[in-house]
C-alpha cells in the first residue's frame, strides 16, 4: 500500500512539475514577443484570421504550409516583389501565426471552407493562389467546391497524391487525442516547437544543407509556434494524426484551370516521386523541380520563384 501510495506522490509531482513546465514556457515565448506583418482582420466563423495587403492588380492568395510554427513569414522573400505586380493576401491560416488558435478539432474540410470563405468575403473576385504542401491541396479542394472563385493556381509541393498517408487510420486517432491531452500532449508539442526542436525541423526536413536557418526565422517561428498558449497545439496534433490529409488526385484530373506545380526534389515529407502519379493525372501540367530542395523550395531560390510566379500568373 505504502509503495503506491509513493508512486502515485510522485506521479503527481512529476504531472504538477510538467503542468508548472509548460505554462513558463508560454509565458516566456508571450513576453520575447515579435511583431506580425499580418495587420488585418478577417472575422470568420471559427474566429480572428489575420492577413495582409500589399500591391495592386490582380488578386494573388499566397497560403503557407502546414507545420509548426508556420506563418506568413515563409513567404517574407517574395512579397515586395509579387507586390509590384500583384495586389497580394497573405494569410495566417486559422490556428497558426498570428491568428486566432480556438481549442477545436481541426480538420481539412475547415481550411478549405476557410480559404473559399476568405476569397467570397475579403478578395471577393477570382483570384491566383500559390499554395504549399498541404495547403495546395486544400487550395485544390476549395477549387473543386467553387471553381468560379479561383483562375489559376501554383501548387509547391502538393500533398494527396498516392495512396499512402492520405487518410487517416483508426490507430491516428488515439494519436489525435494523446496528442491534444492537457499535460502529456502539450508537454510533447513544446519539445517539438522550443528552439532545439524547430532548428531541427527547419534543418532536416524544411532545407537543403547548403541553406542555413538565420536566428530571426528560427526567434519569429518560436514565437508563432507559441502564441495563443497551449491552443496553438490543436492544429498540429491534427496534421501529425493525418487529420488534415485529402485526395487531390480525383481533383486534379477534372480541374480545369491553368496548374503549375514546384517541387523540391529532396521533400522528406512528400517524395519527387508523387510527381510521377501527378503526370499519369495530368500530363498537360508543367513541374518545375528545384534541384535539392525540401519542403520549402520558393524560400531557397525565391527569386527564381518570383520568376516562374510571373511567367505562370502573367
Amino acid at each position: 500500500m505504502k509503495k503506491i501510495l509513493r508512486l502515485l506522490t510522485w506521479g503527481m509531482w512529476i504531472i504538477t512539475a510538467a503542468h508548472v513546465i509548460n505554462t513558463l514556457i508560454f509565458k516566456f515565448a508571450r513576453k520575447n514577443s515579435v511583431e506580425s506583418d499580418a495587420d488585418q482582420v478577417y472575422e470568420s466563423h471559427n474566429g480572428k484570421i489575420r492577413y495582409l495587403i500589399k500591391g495592386e492588380g490582380k488578386p494573388l492568395l499566397l497560403l503557407h504550409g502546414i507545420y509548426q510554427g508556420a506563418s506568413i513569414l515563409e513567404w517574407k522573400n517574395s512579397i515586395e516583389a509579387l507586390s509590384k505586380k500583384y495586389k497580394v493576401y497573405a494569410v495566417d491560416l486559422l490556428g497558426f501565426g498570428a491568428s486566432e488558435k480556438p481549442k477545436m478539432s481541426y480538420s481539412a474540410y475547415l481550411y478549405v471552407s476557410l480559404i473559399n470563405s476568405f476569397i467570397e468575403d475579403v478578395i471577393a473576385e477570382k483570384v491566383l493562389v500559390c499554395a504549399n504542401s498541404h495547403s495546395a491541396a486544400f487550395a485544390v479542394s476549395a477549387q473543386s467546391f467553387k471553381p468560379e472563385n479561383f483562375e489559376k493556381l501554383l501548387l509547391i509541393n502538393p500533398t494527396g497524391l498516392g495512396s499512402t498517408d492520405v487518410y487517416s487510420r483508426p490507430s491516428d486517432f488515439y494519436l489525435k487525442t494523446i496528442a491534444n491531452m492537457p499535460i502529456i500532449g502539450t508537454f510533447h508539442y513544446l519539445m517539438e516547437t522550443s528552439y532545439i526542436g524547430l532548428q531541427f525541423f527547419l534543418e532536416s526536413e524544411c532545407f537543403s544543407e547548403d541553406c542555413e536557418v538565420n536566428d530571426e526565422t528560427l526567434e519569429k517561428m518560436h514565437y508563432f509556434a507559441h502564441k495563443g498558449g497551449s491552443n496553438a497545439k490543436y492544429p498540429v496534433a491534427s496534421l501529425w494524426s493525418r487529420y488534415l490529409n485529402v485526395s487531390s488526385e480525383a481533383k486534379l484530373a477534372k480541374i480545369d484551370i491553368p496548374v503549375y506545380v514546384i517541387w523540391g526534389t529532396d521533400c522528406i515529407t512528400n517524395s519527387i516521386k508523387n510527381t510521377e502519379i501527378l503526370k499519369e493525372i495530368r500530363p498537360d501540367i508543367e513541374i518545375s523541380k528545384y534541384e535539392g530542395a525540401k519542403l520549402l523550395p520558393h524560400i531557397e531560390e525565391h527569386e527564381r520563384f518570383e520568376a516562374e510566379c510571373e511567367k505562370f500568373f502573367g
